[in-house]
């Protein structure tokens, strides 16, 4: 991707920290929720993970799909509860190991990696 496309893709993802349209992630034993979403993890379809660019830093996002008919939600690690989901899934479903180390280098590389597939 040219300069001018990072840079556009930058100025369209560019938000403060607590950015408010980013809801909360509860995530326990049984379930997960988020805003007004919530699944069980046997509704666990395919969980995959990838990096963006935000030119001076990466940010991980999860995209999440579950149940019949499909859903599909992205989570990004800036969202309160994302730390609590990752390790609980990671129990649940069975992610590989060292995936976080393989998402997050090499740096500004997207590095898609599905972590879970039903």
């Amino acid at each position: 991707m040219g300069l001018l496309g990072k840079l556009l893709r930058w100025v369209g993802s560019a938000r403060v920290p607590d950015d408010w349209t980013r809801p909360r992630i509860g995530a326990c034993e049984t379930h997960t929720k988020v805003s007004d979403v919530s699944f069980t993890w046997d509704e666990v379809n395919a969980i995959k993970a990838y990096k963006i660019d935000l030119l001076t830093w990466d940010e991980i996002r999860v995209v999440v799909s579950f149940g019949r008919p499909e859903t599909v939600i992205e989570l990004s690690e800036e969202q309160e509860g994302f730390e609590a989901f990752i390790r609980t899934a990671e129990q649940k479903l069975s992610f590989p190991k060292g995936w976080w180390e393989r998402l997050a280098k090499p740096a500004f590389e997207t590095c898609e990696t599905t972590l879970f597939r039903r």
